[in-house]
C-alpha cells in the first residue's frame, strides 16, 4: 500500500489515496463478478449433464467449486508478478534508523 505514495508530494495524497480506493473497489467487484460467472457456467454444465443423465451426481458440482478456486489461485499468481517489483526499502536506511536514539516530544529542565 505504502508504493502507491511512493515519490508523491504530501500535497498529493488526497488525489492518490481517492485513485486507490477506487481501484480497490472497482477490481474486487470485478474479480468477484468474473468468479461467480466461472463458478455459475461450471454449475450449469453440471445441471445440464445431471438433467440429460437422469441421475444427480455431486461431483459434477464438486468439479465446478475446484475450478473456480483454480482459477483464484491463478489470479493471485498472476497478482504476484508486479507485487514483487513493487519497490522496497533500502537497506542502509533502515539500519541508519534503527541505529537513531529515540526523540522524545516532551522537553524536562
Amino acid at each position: 500500500m505504502a508504493a502507491a505514495y511512493h515519490g508523491l508530494e504530501a500535497r498529493q495524497y488526497p488525489q492518490a489515496t481517492s485513485g486507490v480506493n477506487v481501484m480497490q473497489r472497482l477490481g474486487a467487484s470485478l474479480g468477484t463478478a468474473l468468479l461467480a460467472v466461472i463458478l455459475q457456467r461450471g454449475i450449469s454444465g453440471a445441471s445440464a449433464r445431471d438433467a440429460s443423465g437422469g441421475e444427480s451426481d455431486p461431483t459434477h458440482l464438486l468439479s465446478a467449486f475446484n475450478d473456480a478456486f483454480l482459477w483464484t489461485i491463478a489470479f493471485a499468481l498472476i497478482a504476484l508478478v508486479p507485487a514483487l517489483m513493487l519497490p522496497g526499502r533500502a537497506k542502509a536506511a533502515s539500519k541508519s534508523q534503527a541505529t537513531r536514539e529515540p526523540q522524545t516530544a516532551i522537553k524536562r529542565n
